[in-house]
């Protein structure tokens, strides 16, 4: 006996006989435009035409069948296969490429709206980062794979991998897309958790070589794929993004020390917080105000005045440490003012009367942008024996005036370098 097989929108039946075949015809459940295939059969043919069933059809065939994954052709080169390793390139593509870009932006965001979580996150020993990036990242990523196939059609690894969806008539597209990203995210790939990720891999593609749709795919939802597209763009892609993944990633050990050696400092004004380097120390100028703090390096506290006035010395020495480089200290001050309309230039000359016995001003007093602030600053040196360099920038926000002065021991391009990250740090406390 012949064994057949049929099918009912994408979804395969049987097997089946021949008599069965005809009997399913007559009750309606095959239709004209469904497809068969049996034993020696080069590919699945519409069942309406033929020759073993095209007489149990009495009306002439209407309408064009749709295309479906595995019809062997389609008029402008488009097969509708399941083509699972295709879509898989197409996927693979998509989430390494934006994956980076969307991290990137998250810790931006974390770094300067919530310092605490960021240095919580990056402190977090490397296998359980690794699992909680790939578990947040997927369903972000989801959002914005959505967002380019509703504005763009394609995304960069569906483009390369010659892969296209549909969107059925009358379908809002965001909604469509969004709902689709989300099953796929769930069932295609199990949520990005580790144990469940490579058992949705494995489900999705024995499903798709046994020519059935993919669990978070529908019957109205064909995937077209370009034959006639070389695959061999996307693979080279994936494996050049691989590749600079695990660059990335040895880079990001080596630096560990930059994104977890942080502290959170909070502006005790406003209560804004930002992130500094963890060898600053910081507390009241004195125990009566916490409207003055001041801060210094480690290793400058471990210096005595003369060693402070070596600071060259320090500098030099080539076996002297990254503290060593960086003895740094400054004050950051907040007044609010008694009425509105003092200039800056009216503060910084209250300034010059206050800090006349601390520093010797030795620049006028300039105008500055700096974060966005317009501000006032001038240069000078302290009139302690060690004679440090000064820079002190002034802003002035209505009745709020800020004042922030660094002193450098040599003005080592380290030193330089680590006075401009620390005033930027502050000042973003202050907007």
């Amino acid at each position: 006996m012949t064994i057949w097989y049929y099918t009912v929108g994408q979804e395969r039946e049987g097997p089946v006989s021949k008599e069965q075949v005809r009997a399913l015809i007559a009750s309606g459940k095959i239709v004209r435009d469904a497809y068969v295939w049996r034993e020696g059969m080069a590919n699945w043919e519409i069942v309406g035409t033929h020759p073993e069933f095209a007489d149990t059809f009495v009306a002439p065939l209407s309408v064009k069948p749709p295309p479906l994954p595995f019809a062997s052709k389609a008029p402008d080169g488009e097969q509708n296969a399941m083509r699972p390793w295709r879509r898989f390139w197409a996927r693979l593509v998509d989430i390494m490429l934006l994956g980076p870009l969307l991290a990137a932006a998250i810790a931006f965001t974390l770094a300067a709206w919530a310092p605490s979580v960021y240095i919580y996150i990056s402190s977090m020993e490397r296998p359980m980062l690794d699992v909680l990036l790939l578990v947040a990242l997927l369903p972000i990523t989801a959002v914005a794979l959505a967002l380019c196939m509703t504005l763009f059609d394609t995304t960069p690894g569906k483009a390369l991998a010659g892969v296209q969806g549909r969107v059925p008539h009358g379908t809002n597209r965001l909604f469509f897309y969004l709902a689709r990203e989300f099953r796929v995210w769930f069932s295609g790939l199990g949520m990005g958790i580790p144990v469940f990720l490579p058992i949705a891999l494995v489900v999705q593609y024995r499903r798709l070589v046994s020519c059935r749709a993919a669990s978070y795919d529908t019957a109205s939802q064909p995937i077209a794929v370009n034959a006639r597209r070389s695959l061999i763009p996307a693979i080279a892609l994936a494996v050049v993004l691989f590749a600079g993944h695990v660059f990335l990633w040895n880079e990001g050990d080596r630096a560990a020390t930059y994104f977890i050696g942080k502290q959170v400092w909070a502006n005790p004004i406003n209560g804004k917080e930002t992130l500094l380097p963890s060898f600053w120390n910081f507390q009241p100028l004195n125990s009566s105000s916490e409207t003055e703090i001041q801060f210094a390096t480690d290793d400058l506290l471990a210096l005595d005045a003369s060693a402070r006035a070596r600071g060259k010395q320090h500098a030099d020495d080539s076996n002297a440490d990254v503290g060593s480089r960086l003895v740094l200290s400054a004050l950051f001050g907040h007044d609010t003012l008694g009425w509105d309309g003092i200039t800056p230039e009216k503060y910084a000359s209250i300034i010059d009367g206050m800090a006349g016995k601390l520093w010797t001003r030795s620049s006028d007093w300039r105008p500055v942008e700096i974060e966005g602030f317009k501000a006032l600053r001038a240069t000078g040196y302290s009139r302690d024996p060690s004679r440090v360099d000064v820079e002190t920038t002034l802003i002035v926000q209505g009745r709020d005036a800020w004042q922030v002065s660094v002193s450098t021991y040599d003005n080592s391009p380290d030193q330089l370098r680590e006075r401009d990250r620390f005033l930027s740090a502050l000042l973003q406390t202050i907007k």
